[in-house]
This record gives structure tokens, sequence and C-alpha cells, in this order.
């Protein structure tokens, strides 16, 4: 008989219990200070330029791009469009080696901010990338971004 009182307790009143811990669990997340454990990392440049590789650190990003453009490109000052967590600015070297079709290339970039990274946070830096058929012809700028927990 206790079973069967059992049984038909959780079966009435079951789902409240569900709804309370979801709602528990939701809150949870919110108020979690840092969240970004739950933030989907990401670097895109799109086809022309591929992110192989990706990171940022306190004090650098670092990528390796593999030229997806079928010919030899070559790659100008990378630009900083939009930053989050107190980064100010990105300093790229002003110019890289040609990079044959399919061939890849490191790049590291230094960054500055108004205030130290923290570890396990999440950051996102917009990237411009001009980049230029190595035989001639018009510069085209690639936009894209980085989005990644500091390492």
């Amino acid at each position: 008989m206790k079973a069967q009182s059992a049984i038909e307790f959780l079966t009435t009143y079951g789902w409240a219990l569900m709804a309370v811990l979801v709602i528990v669990g939701a809150i949870a997340i919110l108020v979690t200070k840092n969240n970004s454990i739950f933030e989907r990392q990401s670097c895109d440049l799109g086809a022309q330029l591929i992110c192989q590789d990706y990171e940022i650190t306190q004090e650098e990003l670092h990528l390796i791009l593999q030229n997806g453009y079928g010919e030899t490109i070559t790659i100008g000052q990378i630009q900083g469009m939009t930053f989050t967590n107190d980064i100010d600015s990105l300093s790229c070297p002003a110019s890289f080696p040609p990079i044959n079709a399919k061939a890849k290339i490191e790049v590291i970039c230094s960054i500055s901010g108004s205030a130290i990274l923290e570890k396990g946070s999440s950051a996102r830096i917009g990237l411009v990338v001009p980049i230029q058929r190595y035989s001639g012809g018009p510069q085209h700028n690639i936009t894209g971004h980085v989005r990644a927990r500091i390492n």
C-alpha cells in the first residue's frame, strides 16, 4: 500500500518537481559570474582564408591561417575592429611573406587593454584581413572574428 501511494504521489507531483529543478538550474546558470564555458568558440574568416587553429592569451592572439584562395596571395596588416573584455587594440605585423595555395601561415598579434584579461573568460575580436593576389590585382578585405576563452 505504501509503494502504491508513493507512485501515485510521484505521478501526480513529478511534473512540478521537474519544473522546480529546471528553474533552479536556469537561475544557477544566469547568476554564474563566468558563464563563458557555455559560449561557442569559433574563428571565421570565410572560405578564402581558413582559420585552422586559434588561441587568445592574456597578451596575444595566435592564428594559423590556410590559403583557400586557390593561388598565391599576400596578406597585409591585420586590423582589429570590435573587441570585448577590456581589449583596446590589436597590433599585428605590417606584412607577411606570400602564401602559396593551400599553404599555412602563423600569425601572432599583440593585445593591449585597459585591464588584465581574466583567464577562462571569453573574448571576441573582430578582424579585417587585407589580401591580394601575388600576381597583382585589387586588394580585398576579408572580415571575420575570433571568439575564444582566454588561456
